[in-house]
């Protein structure tokens, strides 16, 4: 049974292993290594992940662990959704996402990834445009969607 909580400030670092562990693992199918590298290059959570979290929309799945964690922020960013790897295709991402539903108004926006991309279409989000981002001297694309409500 998965439980939805707000994450808290003691959270970050089980955040952040969902985290890593998605990138490098659950993203392997749509992004090579370089790119899962300049994604999350430190095993180690960095000092600004924690900030990360505080956003006014932070929550976690939770089963005997944290599985997964969504934030979105006050402009309607949906900014952070991760799920481990071995808990994918597990309705983790539709709990947290049904819940940052109930728990904010008005227009999201994000900018989703590959892996990403076919959840948010099949909610009812729309597609503005691929994009090219670089992170760490590291090209990858993303896509920014939109959902109105």
């Amino acid at each position: 049974m998965i439980k939805i909580k707000n994450i808290q400030d003691t959270d970050a670092a089980a955040c952040y292993d969902v985290f890593y562990h998605a990138v490098h693992e659950g993203a392997q199918p749509a992004y090579s290594a370089p790119q899962r590298h300049a994604w999350a290059p430190f095993k180690e959570m960095p000092l600004g992940f924690a900030h990360a979290l505080q956003a006014p929309c932070a929550l976690m799945a939770v089963t005997d662990q944290i599985v997964g964690f969504i934030t979105v922020l006050q402009d309607g960013y949906l900014d952070l959704l991760f799920v481990a790897p071995d808990h994918h295709r597990q309705g983790v991402a539709t709990v947290l996402y049904e819940s940052v539903l109930l728990q904010t108004k008005g227009p999201l926006y994000t900018e989703a990834s590959h892996l990403s991309r076919p959840f948010f279409l099949h909610h009812g989000w729309r597609e503005i445009t691929p994009q090219r981002v670089e992170k760490r001297g590291v090209g990858m694309t993303n896509f920014v969607m939109e959902l109105s409500r």
